[in-house]
C-alpha cells in the first residue's frame, strides 16, 4: 500500500487541487446532475481565486493527501465556527484511491486540527450514496435536511453531525 502524506495545501498546489476537485466532483455527482450543472458549479466553487482565499485564510484547514509519487489523491476543508463546531466543507478522495483509509485520515486530521471543538457538522447530498455511507460509518447522524436549487435541479441535502471525541 502506498504511503500517504497529509498536509496543508499551498498556492503552488492550486492547479493540481483544481484538477482533483473537478475530477472527484464530477465522479461524485454525475449520476444525478447534468454535465452542464457540474461544469457550472465546478467553475464557481473551484475557481482559483476562491481556492486561493481558502488557502490564505488562517481559520480554514485545507488539507491534501499526497501519494508517495506526488499524486494528489484526496482533499478536505474545515473551519471552526464561534460555537466551537467544525464545519467540514468538503472531503473528496480520487475514485481510484477510495477504500484505502485516505478519507478516514483526512477526516481525523480535519477534526484533530481543532482540539477545542465540540461537534463536526457537514452537509451531503442524499444521492451521494458513497458519501452518506462513509459519514454514517464514521459516527455521523442526520440532524436535518434542506433543499437546494442548483441550476434548476432540486437537491435534497442531509445535514449531519457527530460529537468530537
Amino acid at each position: 500500500m502506498a504511503m500517504i502524506t497529509i498536509r496543508e495545501v499551498t498556492e503552488n498546489d492550486l492547479p493540481d487541487v483544481e484538477q482533483l476537485l473537478s475530477y472527484t466532483w464530477a465522479d461524485t455527482y454525475a449520476s444525478f446532475l447534468s454535465d452542464k450543472i457540474i461544469h457550472k458549479v465546478t467553475e464557481l466553487w473551484h475557481n482559483p481565486q476562491l481556492l486561493r482565499k481558502q488557502i490564505q485564510n488562517p481559520h480554514v484547514h485545507f488539507l491534501i493527501a499526497v501519494n508517495e509519487d506526488g499524486t494528489f489523491v484526496g482533499l478536505s476543508t474545515a473551519v471552526i465556527n464561534d460555537e466551537k463546531n467544525i464545519v467540514l466543507g468538503r472531503l473528496y478522495v480520487h475514485p481510484q484511491h477510495q477504500h484505502r483509509g485516505i478519507g478516514t485520515r483526512l477526516l481525523e486530521k480535519s477534526i484533530g486540527n481543532f482540539p477545542e471543538a465540540r461537534t463536526v457538522h457537514l452537509e451531503v447530498e442524499e444521492n451521494d450514496i458513497k458519501g452518506v455511507r462513509f459519514y454514517l460509518k464514521h459516527g455521523f447522524r442526520e440532524i436535518g435536511h434542506r433543499q437546494e436549487n442548483m441550476e434548476g435541479t432540486v437537491l435534497n441535502v442531509l445535514i449531519m453531525e457527530k460529537p468530537c471525541a
